[in-house]
């Protein structure tokens, strides 16, 4: 507290510590709905959609993606929405990776232009590889 005092003494740092405050106790508001009624669907297709990940996409938005078994195995789906909530892909997402047998525990990272990189363990081989796409 001594250190606080002293500090306000010296008018900018007052002026500093004003408006540090203000931005702190100011309300936040999210821009996508809360209400269970109108949620967000990234994707609601038929079969599980497990082991989501996701990044910012840069530009207020972000990129999802998820291990899909809408087509009877494991496969890793994705989606971008915009910072809107608008979904900026097809519907239900596109497929990174929709090759035989499994695909799963999908991990992604930003690759700095508003993409992403994303890695999988992947059975198609007969033995558990790792693959990625960008």
């Amino acid at each position: 507290m001594m250190a606080i005092r002293l500090c306000l003494k010296n008018k900018r740092m007052r002026l500093i510590f004003t408006m540090l405050v203000t931005l702190i106790s100011a309300s936040v508001y999210c821009q996508w709905s809360n209400d269970p009624s109108t949620n967000n669907a990234v994707c609601n297709f038929s079969g599980s959609q497990t082991l989501v990940q996701e990044v910012s996409d840069g530009a207020g938005g972000a990129i999802s993606t998820w291990v899909d078994t809408r087509n009877g195995a494991q496969d890793i789906y994705a989606q971008r929405i915009d910072m809107n909530g608008v979904l900026q892909w097809a519907v239900d997402g596109i497929a990174i990776c929709n090759a035989a047998s499994d695909q799963y525990s999908p991990r992604l990272v930003s690759d700095g232009s508003g993409g992403v990189i994303v890695t999988w363990y992947d059975n198609r081989s007969g033995d558990y590889d790792i693959y990625a796409s960008g």
